[in-house]
C-alpha cells in the first residue's frame, strides 16, 4: 500500500518522502528542545577526544619525524684514511638509497674541535701526533630512520676495510617509536569505546523517542502506512543527531587545541622550533563529519531491531 499523503502545508520538497521525513523528524527534535540538546552535548562531549586525536595525528608525526631527522651514524675510519680517501668515501656513501646526506670530518679539524670544546690545549699538545681518526657523519633517509633498517645500514657500514668502528644510538630510537606506538593504541582504543558510548547515547534516545510515540506508530501502521514510512524518520533522527554531535565535537576539540598551542609552542622550542599544532583542514573535518553521522545511522538501526516485530506485524503486537 502507498505511503499515506502528507497534508500539512509546507515547502514543496516537504511533499516527497524523504523530504516529509526530515521535516517530520526536525519536528520532532525541536519539539523536544531541552532533551535534544542535552543529547547533542553529551554526544559532542563524548566525540570530542577521538576528533583531537585525529586532527592532532599531524602534529605527533610531525614531533616524531623531527626528533629522529637528527639521527646520524658515526663513522669512525682508520687512522691510516688521509683526508683525499675520507671525502671520496663520503661522497660515495651518500649514494647509498638509505643515506639522505654525508659529512666528511678531517682528523685536524675534529682536534680543533676537541680543543675549543673541552679548552685542553696543553693536554693535547703532550700527546705529540693526532690520535683522532678521520670521521663521516651519515644521515639516514626518513623512511630509513628504523631499527631494523639503520642496523642493515650498519653492517653494510662494518664490512668496509676503512671503517674503525660505528656509533648509533639506536636504543633512543627504540623508545620514541614505542612511545609513538603507545600513544596511538591508546588513543585508537579510547576512540573506539567513545564512539561506541556515542552509538548507544543515539540508540538509548531513539529507543524512548519510539517507545513514547509507540501506539502512534501502530495506529499509522494500522492505517495503512508501510513500515519504510514509519522507520524512515527514525533512521533521519539518527543521521542528525551525530551529524550535529559531530559539528559540535570539531568545534569543541578546535577551542581545545588553541587552548594547548601555547604548551606545544614551548615543546616546538625544545625541538628548535621544527613543528607547529596544526588546526583541522576542510577535509578532515568532512571525514569526522561523515563518520559522525554514520554514527547516528548505525545508533538509529540498532534502536530499531527491539521494534521490528512491532513495525513489521502491527495487528499481533496490538493484541
Amino acid at each position: 500500500m502507498e505511503d499515506p499523503i502528507p497534508t500539512s502545508i509546507g515547502p514543496s520538497w516537504t511533499y516527497t518522502r524523504w523530504g516529509y521525513a526530515l521535516n517530520r523528524c526536525w519536528q520532532q527534535i525541536s519539539h523536544r528542545r531541552l532533551a535534544s540538546a542535552l543529547t547533542l552535548v553529551i554526544l559532542g562531549i563524548t566525540l570530542t577526544l577521538p576528533c583531537m586525536l585525529y586532527f592532532a595525528n599531524t602534529t605527533l608525526q610531525s614531533i616524531a619525524g623531527k626528533s629522529l631527522e637528527g639521527e646520524s651514524l658515526t663513522v669512525f675510519l682508520k687512522t691510516n684514511i688521509d683526508k683525499q680517501e675520507g671525502k671520496s668515501l663520503a661522497i660515495q656513501w651518500q649514494q647509498h638509497d638509505d643515506v639522505r646526506a654525508a659529512s666528511f670530518i678531517a682528523a685536524d679539524q675534529a682536534l680543533q674541535q676537541l680543543e675549543e670544546q673541552t679548552q685542553l690545549d696543553s693536554i693535547v699538545q703532550t700527546l705529540g701526533s693526532n690520535p683522532l681518526p678521520g670521521t663521516i657523519i651519515l644521515h639516514p633517509q626518513k623512511q630509513a630512520i628504523g631499527e631494523k633498517t639503520l642496523k642493515s645500514l650498519q653492517q653494510w657500514l662494518e664490512t668496509h676495510d676503512a671503517v674503525e668502528s660505528l656509533q648509533i644510538d639506536l636504543q633512543w630510537i627504540r623508545r620514541l617509536q614505542a612511545i609513538v606506538t603507545l600513544i596511538k593504541w591508546i588513543g585508537g582504543l579510547m576512540a573506539v569505546f567513545l564512539t561506541l558510548t556515542a552509538v548507544l547515547v543515539i540508540t538509548n534516545t531513539i529507543r524512548v523517542e519510539l517507545a513514547r510515540r509507540q501506539s502512534e506508530l501502530q495506529v499509522a501502521r494500522l492505517l495503512g502506512a508501510s513500515r519504510s514510512f514509519v522507520i524512515r524518520p527514525v533512521i533521519i533522527s539518527g543521521a542528525i543527531y551525530g551529524l550535529l554531535g559531530g559539528i559540535i565535537a570539531c568545534l569543541l576539540a578546535v577551542v581545545a587545541l588553541l587552548a594547548v598551542q601555547s604548551a606545544v609552542a614551548n615543546l616546538s622550542d625544545l625541538y628548535s622550533g621544527t613543528f607547529a599544532l596544526k588546526l583541522p583542514t576542510g577535509s578532515q573535518i568532512l571525514i569526522v563529519l561523515g563518520i559522525s553521522t554514520g554514527v547516528g545511522l548505525v545508533g538509529a538501526m540498532s534502536s530499531l531491531q527491539r521494534w521490528s516485530q512491532e513495525l513489521t506485524h502491527p495487528q499481533s503486537a496490538h493484541q
